[in-house]
């Protein structure tokens, strides 16, 4: 799994859990120009959903009701990580968060 400040997706071996949230987009979007970045389109909201990348690499059918076993494996995870890191998206601290700082 990875983190982000906010939890959003978690990965178990040939599984993709992507929770609840806002995504952004260039989908149907016009490209940069002379060194302008394109715009994108923020806040299209994915639900949660379930991949089995080795047989859907472009995350394109949620095979969540399919595969319970694994969504709830997947879950605890995502409690697990929640506890330990916090999630600004359920607005929870984690344990194991220390402030960022430099090493000289």
């Amino acid at each position: 799994w990875y983190h982000d400040s906010e939890l959003q997706a978690v990965r178990m071996g040939r599984w993709k859990l992507h929770l609840p949230h806002g995504y952004r987009s260039l989908q149907g979007r016009a490209p940069g120009n002379n060194g302008r970045p394109a715009k994108y389109t923020y806040n299209i909201p994915i639900g949660l959903s379930l991949y089995d990348l080795e047989t859907d690499p472009a995350e394109s059918t949620n095979v969540a009701e399919a595969n319970p076993e694994v969504l709830d494996r997947m879950m605890t995870l995502v409690a697990e990580a929640r506890v330990k890191l916090g999630d600004r998206l359920t607005d929870h601290s984690g344990t194991d968060v220390r402030p960022s700082r430099r090493l000289d």
